[in-house]
């Protein structure tokens, strides 16, 4: 069955007219899917934050907010209009199956994972009725701290199961505790320098049309390092 829509798919893509159509469904699908996440995001989002926070704080593991999440709490005090997951950094150093088990007891279920292939970078997603937290691990030095984002580029000659890998550094200033839905967190102490570099100095004004990775970031693929994306069912 699959070999048979990837065919259909083909002769459709060939056809201009047939083509457009294909395309404006997709298109319809995909706005579909992203107003039932928002409606299950604005529903569900504040009480899965709250309990993911409370895990942390009970397993004395730092949790701060980082890109879109940092962005809405600094710019909006609140939450970008029409997002539907959650951007948080850990330190890799406490990732544990502690952890990872922990979260697994309260209902959180891990979606995907990213690692580096030879090259210490992680991310993953967890989900928990129907929002999406991304945890992006992070690493420090005295000087600086650094993620790592992963994405493929358009048309990519890389294998369908490999990613380039993306390392976005920040100086190291520390950590400000806040109360975010109620639970302790965190904000990096420079969050302002923090979202200058990762968005650009108009961070302040919204930009419907900002693409990541498009970013200031664009240029930070680390040469000859690779990751792979791991799905769980």
């Amino acid at each position: 069955m699959k070999k048979i829509k990837q065919i259909i798919k083909k002769i459709l893509l060939k056809n201009l007219f047939l083509s457009k159509i294909y395309e404006n469904k997709l298109l319809r699908k995909e706005e579909k899917e992203y107003i039932s996440k928002v409606n299950t995001f604005n529903k569900n989002g504040s009480t899965v934050i709250q309990e993911f926070l409370e895990i942390c704080n009970s397993l004395n593991i730092k949790c701060w907010l980082v890109y879109g999440t940092l962005l809405g709490y600094v710019r909006e005090h609140g939450l970008i209009k029409h997002d539907y997951d959650f951007d948080l950094g850990i330190w890799k150093e406490d990732y544990s199956n502690k952890l990872k088990n922990t979260l697994k007891e309260n209902g959180f279920k891990l979606i995907h994972q990213f690692y580096g292939i030879n090259y210490d970078a992680f991310e993953q997603t967890y989900e928990k009725k129907g929002v999406s937290i991304d945890i992006f691990y992070s690493y420090k030095n005295e000087q600086m701290v650094w993620t790592h984002v992963f994405h493929r580029e358009n048309n990519d000659i890389l294998p369908n199961d490999t990613w380039r890998v993306r390392k976005l550094p920040y100086p190291n200033k520390g950590l400000t505790e806040i109360n975010f839905f109620n639970k302790k967190t965190f904000i990096p102490s420079n969050y302002e320098e923090y979202l200058a570099l990762t968005y650009g100095d108009g961070w302040k004004i919204p930009d419907p049309n900002f693409d990541w990775k498009n970013g200031p970031y664009a240029d930070s693929i680390i040469p000859n390092v690779y990751g792979k994306m791991e799905h769980f069912n």
